[in-house]
C-alpha cells in the first residue's frame, strides 16, 4: 500500500468510527444537536441499499438515525422490510420518528405528522418564511388561527442573519383568552377484523395507539403495523 492509499484508508476508517460513535451518542442528543452533526448521518437511500431496515436497530430513543432525501433527520422506531416498502420516511410515519431543530438556519419545509409534532422553539419553513413553534404538540401549519407560530422572516433573511423590521408581520401568541386548539373529532379505536364482513372500507378512519389512520383500500383486515401500505396517517 502506497502513501496515498494509506491516507485514504486511514480517513475512511476515521469517518466510519465517527459515524458509528454518532449513532451511539445520538441517544442523548436533542434534534438541534443531531442536525449539527449532519456530516456523520448516513443518507436514507444509501443506508437502505446497504442493509434492510429489518436488520437495523429500532427504538424511540436509540433507533438507527439517517437523513431522508429531503434532508430531515429520522430515527427508526419500528423495523420493517425496506425491500418491500421502499418509500421515503415521510411516507412511513409509523416506522420513523422525525427530529426538528430549534436553529432557524436548519429549518426545513413544514410537514404535518401527528406522530412527530413540532414542540416549543422547533423551526420550519412555510411560504418562503421561517417559523418558530410557540407551543408543544404542534401539527398545524404556520398561520393557522388559534395556533402559536412566530414568523422569523424570509428564508433568505434568516440565512443572512437579517432581523425583521418592526413593520414586518410577526405572528405572536394571542393574549387572554388563551388560544383554543382546533376541535379534533373522535374516531373509533381500531378493532381487528375477523373477516370480510367487518373489514374496513376505503376512507374509514380509526384511532390506533393514539394516532388516527385512514384506510387506503377496501376489505382492509390489517392493522397499520401489520400492513402500513394499507393505511395513511390522518390529520383532521
Amino acid at each position: 500500500m502506497d502513501d496515498k492509499e494509506f491516507v485514504l484508508e486511514t480517513m475512511k476508517k476515521a469517518g466510519l468510527n465517527a459515524a458509528t460513535n454518532f449513532q451511539v451518542n445520538s441517544v442523548n442528543m436533542t434534534g438541534t444537536e443531531i442536525y449539527e452533526q449532519e456530516e456523520y448521518i448516513p443518507d436514507f437511500q444509501a443506508a437502505k441499499a446497504a442493509k434492510n431496515m429489518l436488520e437495523r436497530k429500532a427504538g424511540m430513543t436509540d433507533g438507527f438515525v439517517c437523513l431522508s432525501t429531503a434532508g430531515r433527520v429520522v430515527r427508526l422506531i419500528q423495523n420493517y422490510d425496506s425491500n418491500i416498502y421502499t418509500q421515503e420516511p415521510e411516507e412511513l410515519p409509523a416506522q420513523w420518528g422525525f427530529k426538528w431543530s430549534t436553529d432557524p438556519k436548519k429549518a426545513l419545509p413544514f410537514i404535518a405528522l401527528s406522530t412527530s409534532p413540532y414542540m416549543v422553539d422547533d423551526c420550519c419553513t412555510f411560504n418562503d418564511h421561517v417559523w418558530r413553534s410557540g407551543q408543544d404538540n404542534n401539527v398545524w401549519e404556520p398561520g393557522s388561527v388559534g395556533v402559536s407560530w412566530s414568523d422569523l422572516g424570509t428564508i433568505d433573511d434568516v440565512i443572512m442573519g437579517v432581523t425583521p423590521t418592526p413593520d414586518e408581520p410577526t405572528v405572536e401568541p394571542e393574549p387572554d383568552p388563551e388560544p383554543e386548539e382546533p376541535d379534533i373529532p373522535s374516531y373509533p379505536d381500531f378493532v381487528q377484523p375477523t373477516g370480510a364482513h367487518d373489514a374496513y372500507k376505503l376512507g374509514d378512519i380509526v384511532n390506533y395507539n393514539g394516532v388516527l389512520y385512514k384506510s387506503k383500500i377496501n376489505n382492509n383486515v390489517w392493522s397499520p403495523d401489520a400492513y402500513p401500505a394499507g393505511w395513511e396517517v390522518y390529520i383532521p
